[in-house]
């Protein structure tokens, strides 16, 4: 789970943080925050308006910015 608001990363918990590759919000607030994620649509069929959120497919890269590290399915909610 990753909470933010108005581009301020809020709380990233283990989980999220071990799946993307980084050890701390701290890390990934300094390897750039929202910056260094990578959001993309998601493929599942799911409706955005639903309550299971828009589905999202989340990716990080390594410190040289150009391989990438970890790719996650998950789904957005405001």
């Amino acid at each position: 789970m990753l909470i933010y608001r108005l581009d301020r990363l809020l709380y990233a918990n283990p989980a999220f943080l071990a799946r993307i590759g980084y050890a701390s919000l701290s890390a990934l607030e300094d390897a750039g925050g929202l910056d260094a994620l990578y959001v993309e649509p998601g493929v599942s069929g799911a409706s955005s308006t639903s309550q299971s959120g828009t589905p999202v497919t989340i990716s990080s890269a390594i410190a040289n910015g150009e391989q990438k590290l970890a790719t996650t399915e998950a789904h957005l909610h405001t």
